[in-house]
């Protein structure tokens, strides 16, 4: 997280270029939820801060166990609930 902070300051001082947060994610067989919950909260909190989008990455197969939404029967896999003020969507 403080390679984001710093990152975040120093592009919003030196630069117009925006930064995008992609692909990011937390294993769901291999975290407690809990846990995955805290990591993803404080991670929107710190690139909302800095205005950074924040884009979750959302792919669920038998090596990779990120996704929140099950595409074949069009429901929520395993919705990650925030208590968060900041919102991950805009």
């Amino acid at each position: 997280m403080n390679f984001l902070k710093k990152s975040g300051n120093k592009f919003q001082r030196h630069s117009t270029i925006p930064i995008v947060i992609g692909e990011t994610g937390a294993l769901q067989d291999k975290i407690e939820k809990s846990k995955r919950i805290k990591w993803i909260s404080s991670l929107a909190e710190i690139t909302s801060s800095y205005g950074m989008p924040l884009i979750y990455w959302d792919i669920y197969t038998d090596s990779e166990q990120f996704g929140q939404i099950d595409r074949q029967n069009l429901s929520i896999r395993d919705a990650l609930k925030l208590n968060s003020t900041t919102p991950l969507t805009s």
